[in-house]
């Protein structure tokens, strides 16, 4: 199909004949050709192996203390209670569950 150079690939005039979560179609008024835009879904990891085991190995020496204000059952979990007010140890919550390696230590 002939491309139309006039305008291509300024999408502001074509028109839209499908759109999906994943893609758009777009037609050209002027000589029918379409084109396909593909949404983008979030970040891409481009790292080896070896970083996101070394992620899941270390993950428990990354475990904040607080989260806003409250502090971390995680965190005790793990470091203990030394040099923490003990009315801070009663008011402490679960913070940090959203994340895998750390959901494991709430059994």
């Amino acid at each position: 199909m002939k491309r139309c150079e006039s305008h291509y690939p300024i999408l502001g005039r074509w028109d839209k004949i499908e759109d999906t979560s994943d893609y758009a179609t777009y037609r050209c008024p002027d000589c029918g050709e379409t084109t396909t835009y593909y949404y983008h879904k979030g970040a891409l990891e481009f790292m080896p192996d070896r970083i996101k085991e070394d992620r899941d190995k270390h993950a428990m020496d990354t475990i904040q203390p607080y989260r806003g204000d409250v502090l971390s059952k995680e965190y005790i979990a793990v470091h203990g209670t030394k040099n923490i007010p003990k009315d801070k140890v009663k008011s402490a919550k679960w913070c940090w569950q959203e994340i895998p390696a750390y959901r494991k230590l709430k059994t």
